[in-house]
């Protein structure tokens, strides 16, 4: 479901008004008996952010695509969820709203999805949040590859959402995956096109073991299609999209080959006889984890992949690396500050296996989230769908957003990036929680048009929220935001907002 802009702001009162009407009418309902149990649960809410300018980083990074760009601004949201659970099957739905008003007025829709489980697997289809990748998905920076960055595609997938002990091991293996596919629709340069995923992790120590081991990764493919531009990297403006293809995609076999074994350039361009069809990326996943009596202890790192460069180990400096430390049992104490979590992360994009492609006998200047046929690069709707560290043309200065001239168009104008990272949460006495992010970058553009200084930026949040006294049932957050640096426009602001369970 594409963004539609609200012309009025009449028409965003009457829209917020219905989101509001629909979640009450459908209060709670919970019905029961020995073998079957329903229910539905709705949330709603209204937050308002107060600035003079854009957006600050940590306000509207990994966010699903849903907070307004710029402020000042106000936003309605409304939720449902339902559930119905049997011996054997377990159905469900997922329903969100989002109504932004302020400079550009938005209905978005970042979930809308059915699912149904049987034992250990999952189908879905719809928009889903999700993220892929080992790390600390709530004080770190977000994945590599699939943060939650954007709008959620529309997909439809099947999983082992949980880790599954195999019995043979004695619950000593687990392991969960996902298979799926999703539809792009149209951006800028490509139209109708296709994401293949898939997901494989497992972990090594059963589920009561102090000490774990974990492994696996992610692969996403953008594929088919056809193209608004004239290339020799594409045939009669469209892209590979056959059965054929297909194959070639979920494999990632390299090469294209007609029945007698030599190239077949009369079916696809020489890109991609040469190359893999579609533009493939993800992350190879490693990770610890050691259980105190107190605390979880997880040291993690994500290798990135887009072409042979992390196999020749050329890349290998690249990745996220992270450290996350949580209380067992989070919970405040009276008249005292209580930290009960603490993330450092590391991000290095620098290396993409060397400035010249062929660098030490491997594919060097990898361009990360960039590609060749697939102009709009690792984007959708507007945001990035890796981390946000990687930037868009249209999220930084002026002064950075110079066209480049690789394929006579490249998206993503800085990939090459250093972060520090540092995410605190706990509770200020008994009943308010806070989650504080603070993240240091320098910024040195691409290889084929690096930045000619290197940008650094100080991106930071702090945020607070508890539960109203006064009020039963509303829940409340307030927070603020401060960007300053030579990459980003230097901006504050503060963000307020309550909800309530129905």
């Amino acid at each position: 479901m594409k963004y539609k802009l609200i012309p009025t702001t009449n028409t965003f009162c009457r829209a917020a008004i219905a989101v509001i009407a629909i979640m009450v009418l459908q209060s709670q309902s919970v019905a029961q008996d020995s073998t079957k149990t329903y229910s539905v649960k709705n949330q709603i809410g209204l937050t308002t952010w107060l600035g003079n300018g854009p957006t600050p980083f940590w306000f509207k990074a990994n966010q699903y695509g849903i907070v307004p760009q710029t402020t000042p601004a106000v936003s309605v949201f409304g939720r449902s969820v339902g559930e119905f659970k049997s011996k054997k099957i377990n159905l469900g739905y997922v329903a969100e709203v989002v109504v932004n008003a302020g400079k550009t007025n938005q209905v978005i829709v970042p979930e809308a999805y059915i699912k149904a489980r049987y034992k250990i697997f999952e189908v879905y289809a719809g928009r889903r949040r999700e993220t892929f990748g080992i790390s600390d998905t709530t004080l770190g920076t977000g994945s590599y590859a699939w943060s939650g960055n954007a709008l959620p595609l529309p997909k439809i997938q099947i999983s082992i959402p949980d880790y599954f002990p195999i019995k043979f091991t004695k619950n000593w293996v687990s392991i969960k995956g996902t298979y799926s596919h999703g539809w792009f629709g149209s951006e800028v340069f490509v139209n109708n096109y296709y994401l293949h995923q898939k997901s494989f992790y497992g972990r090594f120590g059963k589920p009561n073991s102090k000490f774990k081991l974990y492994g696996g990764g992610n692969h996403q493919v953008q594929w088919g299609g056809t193209t608004n531009y004239e290339s020799k990297l594409v045939i009669n403006n469209t892209l590979p999209s056959s059965l054929r293809d297909y194959i070639y995609i979920v494999t990632g076999a390299l090469g294209y080959k007609n029945n007698f074994g030599t190239l077949d350039t009369t079916k696809v361009p020489t890109f991609d006889t040469e190359n893999r069809l579609g533009n493939h990326l993800g992350t190879i996943d490693i990770a610890f984890e050691y259980e105190t009596k107190r605390h979880r202890i997880m040291v993690y790192r994500q290798s990135i992949y887009e072409d042979g460069s992390l196999y020749y180990g050329t890349n290998i400096t690249d990745g996220l690396h992270g450290l996350s430390i949580k209380k067992i049992y989070a919970e405040g104490q009276k008249g005292k500050v209580v930290v009960t979590g603490l993330n450092i992360e590391m991000l290095d994009t620098r290396s993409q296996g060397g400035p010249t492609a062929g660098d030490g006998g491997a594919w060097g200047q990898d361009n990360y989230f960039n590609h060749g046929q697939f102009r709009d690069g690792w984007y959708y709707k507007g945001n990035i769908m890796g981390t946000p560290f990687l930037t868009n043309r249209n999220d930084t200065r002026a002064g950075y957003q110079e066209e480049p001239l690789y394929n006579g168009f490249q998206n993503i104008n800085n990939n090459r990036v250093k972060v520090w990272h540092l995410g605190l949460e706990g509770f200020v006495g008994t009943s308010i929680h806070f989650m504080s992010k603070f993240s240091y970058s320098t910024n040195l553009g691409t290889y084929n048009r690096p930045y000619t200084n290197t940008p650094r930026q100080i991106s930071t949040l702090l945020q607070l929220d508890g539960k109203t006294k006064m009020f039963k049932g509303f829940d409340w957050t307030l927070a603020a935001a401060y960007d300053s640096g030579q990459l980003f426009k230097n901006t504050m602001a503060i963000r307020a907002g309550i909800k309530k369970n129905l």
